[in-house]
């Protein structure tokens, strides 16, 4: 009996490369070999599951906020005055614009934003750094490092100081009511009181600088006209002097109507002497004291034609010069009521100028804090807290939206 041969198990591999030539071309590709013994390497956590986020993002900046505002930041203390630029003469508002309004005073709009300007320039920095130790009010010993200058992270210089100048010291202006509040933050009370106070002499003398510039414009101005006006009037008083000695006569209106009036006389006086001498003509005609009433006739004649001659008819008459003379006394009259009303305007631009057009009128005088006002200790801890959680949170939703999208 002859033995057959032992058939032997294929192996696993024989098998998977059998199937994968029975198996359709369309499904070829599909089937990945893989070893028995292979195992998976477990996968990492996700990105939102790591220890390490929340306590980096939130714990540690509200302790680092912590520790500045309890341990190193020092108090500051604010004081605050609150004043209205008023000038006269204006007129009245209505609303709540009236409760700072008083009889002939008005709110001067456009000198408030002046002011209120001149309060954060550079000028009111030089003022109080040269007249009133700014400096040593920003730069108290002991004081908190990051809010006093000079600093570790600015430079000292002026550039640098206006601007710490400009987060101390602060100005805002009510339109409705058109009050303006100034606010100055100090390490002590008593340095932010100090500091209010000077910027609010210094913005007094600033108005009082707008008060003379106008007086003395428009004095200078009344002056002008006065000074035009008196010229003139000298000019015409001097054409006037050069025609009277030109023509001989001081006023040939006056002296016209004079030999008008003489003409007048003579003319009477003259028709009663021909009247007489008609009548004893008739009566007498052989009297001799005809001849002698005949020559008085004529001589009376002689006389008014004369006066008549110089008032008109010839190029040396009165009549001639009268319309020039005129003319010189018109100008005259003029220059004289134009000096006369320059005068007066001079003496009501004294007057006016005399008084105060702005002012400044103090609502609320600058305060002595008892309590400090910032740092807002537990405000802003807890401000801190809410945006590093809320940074962490939103983190946290890109990095699970990131995580979702590579699956």
């Amino acid at each position: 009996m002859s033995e057959t041969p032992t058939q032997q198990k294929p192996e696993p591999a024989q098998i998977l490369i059998e199937e994968i030539e029975l198996t359709p071309i369309a499904l070829r590709g599909t089937l990945v070999p893989c070893d028995e013994r292979e195992t998976f390497a477990p996968k990492p956590k996700p990105f939102w599951r790591r220890w390490y986020d929340f306590p980096v993002m939130v714990v540690l900046p509200v302790l680092v906020a912590g520790v500045y505002l309890f341990l190193i930041a020092s108090n500051r203390y604010v004081s605050e005055t609150q004043y209205v630029v008023r000038s006269s003469g204006g007129a009245a508002l209505a609303g709540v614009a009236s409760l700072v309004e008083t009889q002939g005073l008005s709110r001067a709009t456009d000198e408030t934003w002046v002011v209120n300007e001149y309060v954060r320039s550079r000028d009111m920095v030089r003022l109080l750094a040269g007249h009133n130790a700014l400096r040593d009010i920003l730069d108290r010993p002991g004081e908190d490092p990051f809010v006093r200058f000079p600093n570790f992270y600015s430079r000292d210089d002026f550039e640098h100081l206006y601007r710490h100048f400009k987060s101390v010291v602060d100005v805002s202006l009510d339109e409705a009511s058109g009050i303006s509040t100034l606010r100055a933050i100090a390490h002590r009370p008593e340095d932010a009181r100090n500091l209010t106070i000077a910027v609010m002499g210094y913005a007094e003398a600033l108005i009082n600088t707008l008060n003379d510039r106008a007086h003395d414009d428009a004095m200078r101005y009344a002056q002008m006209i006065v000074d035009k006006a008196r010229d003139k009037t000298a000019e015409v008083e001097a054409n006037l002097t050069v025609f009277r000695n030109a023509h001989g006569t001081v006023d040939p209106g006056q002296e016209s109507v004079a030999a008008l009036a003489t003409i007048g006389r003579l003319s009477e006086a003259q028709a009663k002497l021909e009247a007489t001498l008609a009548r004893q003509t008739a009566l007498t005609p052989s009297n001799p004291g005809i001849e002698p009433q005949r020559r008085n006739v004529e001589s009376y004649k002689d006389e008014i034609a004369k006066l008549q001659s110089q008032v008109v008819g010839t190029a040396t008459s009165t009549a001639s010069a009268l319309a020039a003379f005129e003319s010189l006394a018109l100008e005259r009259d003029l220059a004289a009521k134009s000096l006369e009303a320059a005068l007066e305007n001079f003496e009501r631009a004294r007057e006016d100028a005399q008084r105060k057009h702005l002012y400044i009128e103090t609502v609320a005088e600058p305060n002595l804090s008892d309590v400090p006002e910032y740092p807002k200790r537990f405000l802003d801890v807890f401000l801190v807290a809410i945006v590093a959680i809320g940074a962490w949170l939103i983190l946290r939703s890109l990095r699970i939206s990131a995580s979702e999208h590579s699956v």
